[in-house]
């Protein structure tokens, strides 16, 4: 990855096994290590987005894996997983520095195709994630 920052293998074992039917968990708290060499998985487990962002430090950067349920325009029911950049306003500057800059490798390194990067909770609500994903009403 960019920066030398690696991805922890406890990280891509963890997707691995939300990804996995049946499921064990549906979110993944993820953070750039103390030394700043890599990305390591902080907790795991079940809960809904309003969870999600009751858990998100006020000033520490992370990167959250959730799978998101919505009802597309035609009504249908859906869950993508979603990769949420959390860079708060009040995060340590070079925290943020290397969240950004790890970013795009870390997306296509885990196969994420929908981010969003959010630095306040209006950012990262769920109605931002739910226009994001092309939803037309709230899931879980």
């Amino acid at each position: 990855m960019s920066d030398g920052i690696v991805v922890d293998d406890a990280v891509k074992q963890a997707l691995k096994e939300a990804l996995a039917r049946p499921q064990k968990f549906n979110t993944l708290f993820c953070r750039i290590s103390e030394d700043f060499s890599k990305i390591v998985l902080e907790s795991s487990g079940t809960m809904t987005y309003d969870e999600v962002l009751a858990q998100l430090p006020a000033n520490e950067t992370r990167y959250v894996i959730h799978e998101f349920a919505y009802r597309t325009r035609d009504n249908a029911s859906k869950t993508d997983f979603v990769l949420l950049s959390w860079h708060p306003e009040t995060a340590n500057i070079k925290s943020k520095m290397v969240l950004a800059s790890t970013l795009t490798a870390f997306k296509a390194e885990l196969g994420f195709h929908k981010v969003l990067e959010a630095d306040n909770l209006e950012e990262a609500s769920r109605s931002a994630i739910e226009q994001h994903v092309g939803a037309a009403s709230s899931g879980s």
